[in-house]
């Protein structure tokens, strides 16, 4: 058509054409003024091209230091069949990966700060997540600081916990196991409440008490959860006494109570010598951990007194055990004679044809019982 005078032509196959024809001349070397060094393995391009798709090269190559511009880019950490992969996509527009290669375009294209392309990975990577992978996929969106994939992934984490607490990956998380013990009449808050609870205790342990998460997930933690709704730690109760409740002429219940942690008494000594006191310290702690996460993802109640939690501890991914049970101070009667633990479980045939088998780890909660005219008690020495 030639309107007012003027001709206009619309080539629908020239832009095909012309982009199929500079990545033979990439491929081919020709007329490429840039070279990416990835690995040990050289990619020539054109640095006009990568610089319209890529703002990081871009910023590159039009660096003051070099008047020419740069010509020569060093990549050690890429994979280079994952930048070929976006060379090719920067020249014809068409994304081609085997799927084993999504997570390597991934992590060159936020690089690259291709966004678009960090967006087309992450969504295949979402729409490949089942219970098998989830923890794994979770681990990467974390390390590439993806909170638009995280948020997917924890969301289908809150939808099958129970699935994916059964796979391999998960089973090799590191884990927090708590015993939390209860007044009569009080019963553990709802499990988001719960385990925000459980995150400001792990939080005050490792910034007022200077302990390492590590060493919190060496042994069962014994926690209380006071009247006031408040979760403190069992072993500051009665300052590493330990204390015998009597009761009925066939029960008798001991609870040995945890010393003060001796860097929480340096603490308290300090504090009175003109140095900063614990609550000084959680008051500036946030400041110096500001960039470390602290995140509850799920938790599934497993039993009556048994939650099951994945969470994000000071930039770890952790799972939670927590283990409710009365408290000792309580009623002596209103305990029961051989309570069930998380570390054995013993059928009622077997008690008097068996001895006890070792527990697993040490408790700090004791459990007793009557047997053909002996006591038996079972729990840490």
């Amino acid at each position: 058509m030639i309107p007012n005078g003027y001709l206009i032509f619309e080539d629908e196959s020239f832009l095909d054409s012309t982009v199929a024809k500079m990545n033979a001349l990439r491929k081919s070397g020709q007329f490429c003024d840039v070279r990416l060094q990835v690995c040990g393995h050289e990619l020539m391009a054109h640095r006009a091209v990568l610089a319209c798709c890529s703002p990081y090269l871009f910023e590159i190559f039009n660096s003051d230091n070099e008047p020419h511009g740069v010509s020569h880019v060093t990549f050690e950490d890429l994979d280079p069949e994952a930048v070929e992969i976006l060379l090719n996509y920067a020249y014809t527009a068409q994304l081609k990966a085997d799927k084993e290669l999504v997570k390597e375009v991934y992590s060159a294209a936020k690089r690259f700060k291709m966004e678009r392309v960090k967006q087309i990975c992450g969504d295949y990577l979402l729409s490949k997540m089942d219970s098998q992978n989830a923890i794994s996929f979770r681990n990467f969106a974390s390390s590439m600081g993806d909170a638009r994939v995280l948020a997917k992934v924890d969301a289908f984490i809150q939808d099958h916990l129970l699935e994916v607490s059964e796979q391999e990956d998960f089973l090799k998380l590191p884990r927090l196991k708590l015993e939390v013990m209860l007044e009569d009449n009080l019963t553990l808050p709802s499990n988001g409440k719960l385990y925000s609870k459980v995150l400001n205790w792990v939080q005050r342990s490792l910034w007022e008490n200077g302990d390492q998460l590590e060493r919190l997930m060496e042994e069962v933690q014994t926690l209380y959860y006071s009247p006031d709704h408040k979760l403190v730690d069992g072993g500051l109760l009665i300052e590493g006494h330990s204390e015998v409740f009597g009761g009925e002429e066939d029960h008798l219940q001991f609870v040995q109570k945890k010393p003060v942690r001796e860097s929480t008494q340096r603490q308290m000594s300090c504090s009175s010598s003109g140095s900063l006191s614990p609550s000084n310290q959680a008051a500036n702690a946030p400041k110096q951990t500001a960039r470390r996460e602290w995140k509850y993802i799920a938790s599934e109640k497993t039993t009556n007194n048994t939650y099951l939690c994945l969470a994000v501890l000071d930039s770890v991914l952790c799972v939670i055990f927590l283990h409710g049970r009365s408290s000792p101070q309580t009623s002596p009667s209103a305990t029961p004679c051989l309570m069930k633990s998380l570390s054995f479980e013993a059928q009622p045939e077997e008690l008097e044809e068996q001895p006890l088998s070792p527990m697993q780890y040490a408790r700090s909660g004791l459990g007793t019982a009557a047997l053909n005219g002996r006591l038996i008690a079972a729990g840490q020495h």
